[in-house]
């Protein structure tokens, strides 16, 4: 799995065949963009997707049960897309 540094902004990746950033046009990059874009970068399994407002900012949080067993947790700006 790549570290957060070594992971490419959201324009690198596509959701339901649009690129990332057309999505993102309207200012809002929605939970369900968040959790396509993690599943693609990731792999694993899903087990749980949340939105939290951090300082009024939107931030999704994911939760991905690795291929290896292991959690890890990833957390997605809610306007961006970027990997916080």
């Amino acid at each position: 799995m790549a570290s957060a540094h070594e992971i490419a902004p959201a324009r690198a990746y596509q959701s339901h065949g649009r690129p990332i950033h057309q999505l993102v046009e309207d200012g809002r990059f929605t939970l369900d963009q968040a959790v396509d874009m993690v599943r693609a970068m990731y792999g694993g399994k899903i087990i749980k997707a949340s939105t939290q407002r951090k300082k009024g900012h939107p931030v999704h949080i994911i939760k991905i049960l690795g291929d290896d067993g292991r959690v890890q947790t990833v957390r997605v700006d809610g306007i961006s897309g970027r990997i916080l």
